[in-house]
This record gives structure tokens, C-alpha cells and sequence, in this order.
């Protein structure tokens, strides 16, 4: 069993079997791709496919305009600014504590 594990902790021998997970997942995410129910029709897709994008695209574009973008970034850089805040303040309050236990005064 030392002789196994001494093996295994080999950096070559991780990373072959990093590889070989790697392979073994994209095989087994990609199994149902190949399962088909009834007939398989010979139709060219492409056309469908061309439509659909073009309806997603098209949505898309519906949904995002400059003020919707300007929201999202308005509220983005709100979060954060709340979130520095909150850090600062976290961290001049636990050095005030700090230094009123050291010194046995409490001073701003």
C-alpha cells in the first residue's frame, strides 16, 4: 500500500491522471448528446438555428438599453463603495479596541 501511494503522489502521475478525469468527464457530459428518441430526421438545422439566434439576439437587444446598464453599474459601484466602508470602519473599530485593552484608555 506505501509503494501505491508513493506512486500516486508523483507529480507526473497527477497530472496524467488529472488528463485522465479531464477526458473521462468531457466523454460523459457529452453521452447524451448521442441518445436520439424515434427517427433522426436528415433536415438541415441550420436554417432553425439561424432563426432562433436571431430571436435571442433580437431580445437581447430589447432588454439592454444605456439606462439599464447605467443602473446596473450605478448599483455596482453603490455595493462597493458600501462594502469599503464597511471594511474601514470594521477596521478602526477592532484597532480602537486594540489599543483601549493595551493601554487601558479608550481613544478615537
Amino acid at each position: 500500500m506505501n509503494k501505491l501511494a508513493k506512486f500516486a503522489r508523483k507529480p507526473a502521475v497527477k497530472k496524467v491522471f488529472g488528463i485522465f478525469m479531464c477526458i473521462m468527464m468531457m466523454f460523459t457530459m457529452a453521452l447524451p448528446s448521442f441518445a436520439t428518441e424515434g427517427d433522426i430526421p436528415t433536415s438541415n438545422y441550420s436554417d432553425e438555428a439561424a432563426a432562433g439566434m436571431q430571436e435571442v439576439l433580437d431580445q437581447v437587444t430589447a432588454t439592454l438599453s444605456i439606462g439599464s446598464i447605467l443602473k446596473f453599474v450605478a448599483v455596482a459601484v453603490g455595493i462597493a463603495i458600501g462594502f469599503f466602508l464597511f471594511w474601514w470602519g470594521t477596521r478602526k473599530v477592532v484597532k480602537i479596541v486594540r489599543k483601549a485593552f493595551a493601554s487601558g484608555k479608550v481613544s478615537v
